[in-house]
Formats: C-alpha cells, structure tokens, sequence
C-alpha cells in the first residue's frame, strides 16, 4: 500500500496482483487504475511526498513515464494531465469521470482483489440503546479483545493493505480506550471511521475523538419524530442522538443513517429536512438486514421502497445533500442504478470483513459464519477461505439468476434475505 496526505487529501494506492490498482480517496472514493494508470499515481505521491531537485512534480513525473514507455512529451503530458483532473475532480465532488472523462465504467473484479477496502471492528456488543432490529440480537455483555490486542488486530489489518478501519459495536463509545485505538490506526495511516447511536457523543467526547485524529462519524437516527425513534431504539435516545449530531457536524465529517421500518416509514418524508437542519449534508438509508433482530423485524417490500426512494432522492437533491442507498436487491425487483442510487451489491468478503469483540472474523458485520480469528489466523488465508470464495462468487443465489444480465452487478441480492425468504 503506498499512502499519502496531499492538500488534506488522504490516498491509498493499493496495486493488485495483476499490476492494476486502486486509487483510494479519503477511503470513500475509488478510481480503478489500469497498469499505466497505477504507474502515473505511484510517481505522482512519490515526488508530492519528497519535491524533486528539479522542475514541478508534474515534470518529474512526464520525464520517468516518458523514459519508461518510450512515448512523446506531449502524450505523457495529456495522460498527466487527464488522471489529475479525473483525481481532483472526483475528491471535490464536482466532477464524474464517467460523464466528464469519459472513463470507461466496468464492474471491478472484486474475485481478483487481494484484500478488502474496509474492516469494521466490533470492539463491544454492549449498547445503551436496545434497537427492535438489530442485526447484532441486541446488547450482551461478551468476551472483548483487550486494547493491546485490538492494536495487534489493527497492525495486522494494515499489512494486509487494508485502507480504513470502521469502529463499531454495540457502541464502541463505551469503550474507555476508543481514543487510544483511533490514535494507533491513525500512526499506521489508515483512515478511521465511527459507527454510533449518538448518545454519549458530549461537546468533550467530541473533541477528544477529533485529537485522536477520528476521520469521519457515522450517527444512526431512526425518524424525525422522537417517540417512533425512540420506540425503535428501545431507549429514550432522540434528545441524546439529536445533541450528538449537532456537536459532531462542527468537529468531523460526520454522516447519518436510518433502517427503514414500518414503525418509521410514515416519517421518513420529514427525515431529510430534518437532518438538514441539523447540519447534515450526507445520509444513508437501508432496508432491514435480515440478521439478530432483523430476522424477526417487519420491513417494507421492494414495491413500497420503490415507491418511497424517489421522494427521497428528490429531497436530498433539492436541499443539496447526498444520499446513500446501501442495501443489495434483487435487480429485477428493485434496480438501484434504473433509480440513480448506484451499483449496490454484497459488499461481504468482497469489499468488507469484521471482527467480533473477541476476535472472530466475519464476512461482513451481520454474517456471523467465522472464517477464523484475527489474532491468532492471518487475513490473507482467511480472505481465501471457502465461504469468502463463495460469497464473492454469489453462489448462495439462486440458479436462474446466473443467465440474467445483470448478475454481475446484481448478484442476487443480500445472502441473508434469500437464507430468510426474502
């Protein structure tokens, strides 16, 4: 992994097996690179990190691909010149390589990568909410790695050329040593990231994950509406998460999200104003996940949610905010790309895996089938496990998905809503 700060720009340039890459940016956007296109990046964070003796880094750079693939000045000067815009474009949010590059969109062959862009860490299941749907079964109390093994879990998550690391639970702001473990991820240059309900996030506590050096926050909020919220949470939480995301939105980037139930699905109109006046620019919806709790918990159909995202894609738009669609469906019932959400596929073993508080390995947080432990096997054997091997394959979906053409995007949907009856 070759990492680099440019201009409060953190980038990941991982290259795969075949000598093509990823260029990871601020570990929530990825450019695909082909062969030459990981070579131009490596020499451009190569000399943005040490300034060559003579001339710009973009000099520099056209000078050694120059020499290396035996092309013109000017040649070497466009690509140059192309992937630094395609680069900065994307980082500010104001361009699309697709439409203003002309880049080629192509499904990534997530079956060739050699490790995934991200880890969630469960480093507790104890919570001070009790959710209706919790795809973890709720808050208990079990066996938790101590911090000196939670830092070897992460150093090992490092090597393995993983980019970002995820703090969850449970609430992991029950943790005392939260601030340690973000502050060592942090020494190593690996992007942080904090998935919580909210309430213990003080004006203090804020303060404290920011100087630990926390990259970004993730806050559930349930509905606008403080009795269904907190009907959902199990606890008297909306004041608490509410207080929470106002400090946060000051300090870090922060980012909300929301399952959608029947409980809440007839507040979710007033949601996105909601969360707007808070301070919240970026927000994230899903379905039920099938899992714990959500096994039992009564979501909405395809149809319905069909009928309900364009409402919140057209408010997100209108009030300026990004929406993010995060649960895989069945395409043929509910196509997110047809509705502008993006490719949404299961992300377990192809772009994630976590770690329980004891250690076990998961393909994603709410598949709990272990593919090992992360203290005492190596991620890489585990990544080349049987079931992570099958889940990237969708074998789990059924046989006549397999001639649809939009299987490799699709994939079949969620495992867990097909193990279900989903």
């Amino acid at each position: 992994m070759i990492k680099a700060r440019i201009d409060n720009t953190r980038l990941h340039l991982r290259v795969e097996n075949d000598g093509t890459g990823m260029l990871i940016i601020n570990a929530s956007q990825i450019l695909y690179l082909d062969r030459i296109g990981v070579e131009y990046v490596k020499r451009y964070i190569r000399y943005s990190k040490k300034k060559p003796l003579v001339g710009s880094v973009r000099d520099a750079v056209v000078l050694q691909m120059m020499l290396k693939y035996k092309v013109g000045k000017k040649r070497a000067e466009q690509d140059y010149d192309r992937l630094q815009s395609i680069i900065w474009g994307v980082t500010e949010g104001n361009a699309c390589p697709f439409t203003c590059f002309d880049v080629k969109l192509k499904e990534p062959q997530y079956g060739l990568m050699k490790s995934p862009i991200r880890i969630d860490l469960a480093l507790t299941y104890r919570c001070n909410n009790n959710c209706s749907h919790c795809y973890a079964g709720g808050p208990r109390q079990t066996k938790e790695l101590t911090t000196d093994e939670w830092k070897k879990v992460i150093k090992k998550a490092v090597e393995f050329d993983v980019p970002n690391v995820v703090f969850t639970g449970g609430e992991s702001l029950l943790r005392d040593d939260l601030e340690e473990l973000i502050a060592y991820a942090e020494s190593l240059d690996i992007v942080t990231g904090l998935i919580t309900n909210g309430r213990l996030l003080t004006k203090e506590r804020v303060a404290s994950l920011n100087k630990a050096g926390l990259d970004y926050v993730q806050i559930t909020i349930e509905s606008p509406d403080p009795a269904v919220h907190n009907k959902m949470c199990g606890a008297s939480s909306f004041e608490d998460t509410v207080v929470g995301i106002k400090n946060c939105v000051r300090e870090l980037y922060t980012t909300t999200n929301t399952t959608i139930t029947r409980d809440n699905v007839g507040t979710i109109n007033g949601l996105v104003p909601f969360l707007h006046s808070l301070g919240v620019r970026k927000f994230g919806i899903n379905a039920v996940i099938r899992a714990g709790k959500g096994t039992e918990a009564e979501g909405l159909t395809p149809e319905e949610l069909k009928g309900l995202l364009p409402d919140i894609i057209n408010q997100s738009n209108a009030l300026g905010m990004e929406f993010i669609w995060y649960t895989p469906t069945k395409y043929h019932k509910l196509n997110p790309i047809e509705m502008g959400l993006g490719i949404k596929s299961c992300s377990a073993a192809r772009l994630t895996l976590a770690v329980e508080p004891d250690g076990s390995v998961l393909p994603c947080q709410s598949y709990f089938k272990p593919l090992g432990n992360a203290l005492t096997d190596e991620f890489p054997k585990m990544w080349d496990a049987d079931l992570a091997k099958q889940l990237r394959a969708h074998s789990f979906a059924p046989e006549r998905c397999r001639s649809c053409i939009q299987f490799p995007m699709c994939g079949g949907g969620c495992p867990l809503d097909l193990q279900c009856g989903f």
